[in-house]
């Protein structure tokens, strides 16, 4: 009897654990199914930026700048940073739109910190002519050169020369020839002219 009951408790034992590995199996499946399906609508909808961007561009292009405004100010409030680096730049130029330095800064910032080169480099531009934004001349110059790293990490050959000069006369913060050297070098490959005659500093 006693017997019987060991076994009747591991048959038992036995059809719980097979069914917790199917439970586990089924749950496996569905979330599989779920991912699948986040990833189908993740596609779909950056299928729609890119189109939509690329109809901002086409408008652009045409000279119907206040049409690739309106596109990109729609993509830049969802959050991508390109239309978010080119609705900057409506207001930086006053293309279909009033020009608007404070409202281009403030696209470009959100872009920046998505560390988008060419925002990153129109920003760090905006800063060094420090009157525009009320910036004194070191914060205006360190932001500079925080962005000017960004973009430069990034590979960009432009970035790369900025930076390095930067560091070479230590406006953005104190002066690095180690660094300085390290980005001319850089940039020099790339066929940056300026730091081809400075890479032997």
């Amino acid at each position: 009897e006693e017997k019987e009951r060991r076994e009747e408790k591991e048959r038992r034992e036995e059809k719980e654990e097979r069914i917790e590995a199917l439970r586990l199996e089924f749950r496996s499946i569905e979330e599989d199914e779920e991912e699948e399906e986040e990833e189908e609508a993740s596609e779909v909808e950056q299928e729609k930026l890119i189109n939509k961007n690329d109809d901002a561009i086409s408008a652009y292009k045409a000279g119907d700048y206040k049409t690739a405004h309106d596109i990109w100010g729609q993509l830049a409030r969802a959050g991508d940073p390109n239309a978010q680096y080119h609705l900057a730049l409506t207001f930086y130029n006053g293309q279909g739109v009033t020009k608007d330095y404070t409202e281009s800064i403030t696209w470009l910032e959100k872009a920046a910190k998505r560390e988008h080169v060419n925002a990153c480099k129109l920003l760090a531009q905006i800063y060094l002519e420090y009157k525009k934004v009320e910036l004194d001349f070191k914060e205006a110059f360190k932001r500079a050169r925080k962005l000017y790293a960004i973009a430069a990490s990034k590979g960009d050959v432009e970035a790369q020369t900025c930076l390095a000069f930067d560091y070479e006369d230590g406006r953005g913060g104190t002066i690095n020839f180690e660094k300085a050297l390290f980005w001319h070098k850089r940039a020099a490959k790339q066929g940056s002219k300026e730091s081809i005659q400075r890479k032997n500093i």
